[in-house]
């Protein structure tokens, strides 16, 4: 397992992950055993750590940490929250896909507001980057956004889609912490057509109606 990601074991050690930080962006993902969709997203999310060196990665079990769970204000399972506002989320596809709308729910104060969304880069994107670079699309989230509301994307930028890079800038509040409870992506795989596979019902090769 790499370095940059902990499993939490209880409040105390909790605490010290957060002070050994010291400064870097800290992305903890409040899980729990009884949870089936924490335990579906738990590989994603370590796997994210190799991708991101800078950043420390905490899988937190609300029951061993009960503590950091009331300070993060934390109701449902899975919830992830970023410690110093930006962040970074790359989503690879295992085949080319259209792309057609995203729903993302957050808290009314920490969920994210501005996005940035990248396709097919060919390099890692960086913080630099993100903020400098043309986006294929650019999002500023509403309260009625951050409850699910389906949010459509552009339809031509997001029509053969390899990797999706979301970059989270900031805030509704501004402040440091950011949280996001759930982000789906939604669309559908790329497919073509073959004449090859249509069987001749009628006729011969080359004839037409009349």
């Amino acid at each position: 397992m790499e370095g940059n990601y902990k499993v939490v074991t209880d409040d105390s050690n909790y605490n010290a992950e957060m002070t050994n930080a010291a400064g870097k962006l800290v992305v903890a993902n409040f899980t729990s055993a009884r949870c089936p969709p924490c335990q579906r997203i738990a590989p994603i999310f370590a796997a994210m750590a190799p991708k991101f060196p800078g950043a420390i990665f905490l899988s937190i079990d609300i029951a061993n940490c009960p503590n950091a769970a009331q300070l993060n204000k934390i109701t449902a399972t899975p919830t992830f929250i970023f410690f110093r506002n930006k962040m970074i989320l790359s989503l690879e596809f295992s085949a080319p896909v259209k792309v057609h709308s995203l729903r993302i729910h957050g808290p009314a104060e920490r969920g994210p507001r501005t996005l940035r969304l990248f396709t097919n880069l060919p390099y890692g994107l960086d913080f630099d980057s993100a903020e400098s670079n043309v986006a294929a699309q650019d999002l500023e989230l509403s309260g009625k956004e951050l409850k699910g509301e389906l949010i459509k994307l552009k339809y031509m930028k997001f029509q053969s889609v390899n990797r999706l890079s979301i970059f989270i800038q900031d805030n509704q509040a501004g402040d440091e912490i950011t949280q996001l409870n759930y982000i789906q992506v939604i669309g559908s795989p790329m497919t073509s057509t073959n004449m090859a596979d249509f069987k001749r019902v009628a006729g011969k090769a080359g004839e037409g109606g009349h």
